[in-house]
């Protein structure tokens, strides 16, 4: 039975709602539920396949490792995050303890996190918020810890001096040395934390060089990097900052904050105002309210909350109207308040997708045609409840913690295919593709503009240069030319119109640093890494 589904990927087709129970007796299995008119099959873990259809794109869910497992004493799963590079995925836990670990699951580093009276026990705080620095070109890695003993450290991790070619950012950066680069003390608990890509302040916007943090008096703070100073950056009720979040949409990063404060007023702090030199109590306004707190909130192409009053997840514009409505059931086992509640609300990178979570259901929301559209819902048994969830920046990937101390990730795309040529296609969204070269492990990620829909994908091999592959991508509007497995990586784009003969392209790669489209007769010629056509001729 083993050797069959190691063997086998098991793929089925189920109705929308979908339940996940983890069998106490072995974590290394995944029972998917389905209703009395289907057959109840058990698959193991790492080859179970989840495909629903609901709208007009397929969306598939796919158990990928198990990263913790349940722990024999109550340690949550306080807060996750990835890497920018995606490389890396760091585990706080209520215990204090902050893990790092690489993408396969191994345990890189270890350390409790430093109280801010320059204790090191970290079972008299807490952490409420952990993110990296976004910035992917940085050398030297930083990650910030927020605690509620009235400190946000922000820890820098050193290089090694001797990296391997082969994976040259994890073994020279995670090599257990680090040290505290900054230090943001305040007089109030620090309860959540955000580190936009674009630096927010009211006098310039530095890239990445400052972390928004809420504290527990109602204050929402900014730290610099560079001064080693916070400022306040707005307080208008002095009500409690429990969630924080700032814009995650391509084309428009970190130029707003919005936050969830426990008297259930939902604030946005905008920043288009800058160059003006507009104070930061004009900037700030309320545009939302509701009657319990909202501990879910994130913010996409739309801000997402949840209303937990009426079971409701609601997306909002930047002013506050409404844009979508949908209704989360009550738990079955209703009696219990705490299953009412949503929990976490997180947006991918492009922000087209956010997974809302309560305490053991996860909905899932796409933006398609111009509207929000919920994909599916999962229910996950015996895990004592969702306690965090981050995304990777890809968009590929996500990480699922747990009140029990259970850490899984999960694949999550919309189609995935194996070309002749060993080559792993995976369509993350319309609009971005991930690629992987099986034998080598070398892998890339092609994203078109927004509105542009990917259409067809192509391998070619360049006879001149030996091992290097061309792939070409064909949307609605461009194509575009990505080479892998060269010394040199490039990415070309050119503006292309879709004729009645589409299909009939045909790309020849005979030359180092140009190649040939032929359609009807018609021939151009572009030149590797500009974006432009050199000439076209019949």
């Amino acid at each position: 039975m083993h050797d069959c589904e190691r063997r086998g990927r098991g793929k089925i087709n189920l109705p929308v709602e979908i339940t996940i129970t983890r069998l106490s007796c072995s974590f290394n299995f995944l029972n998917f539920i389905q209703p009395s008119c289907f057959a109840s099959t058990i698959f193991k873990s790492s080859n179970a396949y989840i495909d629903v259809c609901q709208c007009s794109l397929s969306m598939h869910l796919l158990f990928r490792s198990n990263v913790l497992q349940h722990s024999s004493f109550q340690n949550k799963i306080v807060t996750t995050c990835y890497s920018p590079d995606n490389k890396i995925l760091a585990v706080a836990t209520a215990s204090g303890e902050v893990s790092i670990y690489d993408d396969e699951g191994q345990r890189l580093d270890s350390f409790v996190a430093k109280a801010g009276n320059g204790g090191t026990s970290g079972r008299n705080f807490l952490i409420k918020g952990m993110e990296f620095c976004p910035d992917i070109e940085l050398t030297t890695p930083k990650l910030a810890v927020a605690q509620t003993d009235h400190v946000v450290h922000v820890y820098k991790y050193h290089m090694h001096k001797h990296c391997s070619d082969d994976d040259e950012r994890v073994s020279c950066i995670w090599d257990g040395k680090k040290t505290i680069c900054n230090k943001f003390f305040e007089t109030s608990p620090v309860l959540c934390l955000v580190w936009p890509k674009v630096a927010v302040s009211g006098k310039r916007q530095q890239l990445s060089s400052s972390i928004v943090y809420g504290l527990a008096d109602g204050r929402v703070m900014i730290g610099s990097l560079r001064s080693n100073q916070s400022q306040l950056l707005y307080n208008i009720n002095n009500s409690a900052v429990i969630a924080i979040a700032a814009k995650s949409k391509t084309g428009c990063i970190g130029h707003s904050i919005i936050s969830s404060h426990y008297d259930g007023s939902i604030i946005l702090f905008g920043c288009q105002n800058v160059a003006k030199n507009t104070s930061s109590s004009r900037e700030a306004k309320i545009i939302y309210r509701t009657s319990l707190p909202t501990y879910a909130l994130s913010w996409g192409k739309s801000i997402c909350l949840g209303d937990d009053s009426n079971q409701r997840v609601l997306f909002l514009n930047k002013t506050g109207s409404q844009v979508a409505l949908y209704k989360y059931e009550r738990d079955d086992s209703g009696k219990d308040r705490r299953k009412q509640i949503a929990v976490i609300a997180r947006f991918c990178q492009d922000g087209d997708v956010v997974i809302f979570s309560t305490y053991s259901q996860l909905n899932i929301f796409c933006w398609e045609d111009c509207k929000w559209n919920e994909y599916k819902k999962v229910s996950i048994r015996n895990t004592y409840g969702i306690s965090s969830l981050c995304w990777k920046q890809n968009g590929l990937s996500f990480a699922l913690g747990f009140s029990s101390g259970l850490l899984d990730t999960y694949e999550y795309f919309l189609k995935r295919s194996l070309s002749s040529h060993g080559f792993e296609t995976t369509y993350v969204s319309r609009n971005l593709v991930s690629i992987k070269h099986i034998s080598s492990g070398e892998h890339c990620l092609i994203k078109t503009s927004t509105n542009s829909t990917i259409l067809k994908i192509n391998f070619h091999r360049n006879s001149f240069l030996g091992k290097t592959w061309y792939i070409t991508l064909k949307t609605d509007e461009s194509i575009i030319c990505k080479s892998m497995l060269g010394t040199e990586n490039v990415t070309t784009s050119i503006s292309w119109k879709r004729g009645s003969n589409a299909d009939e392209e045909k790309y020849i790669f005979d030359t180092p640093n140009a190649f040939l489209i032929c359609q009807g007769g018609e021939i151009t010629v572009v030149e590797v890494s500009l974006n432009k056509r050199l000439l076209s001729f019949e």
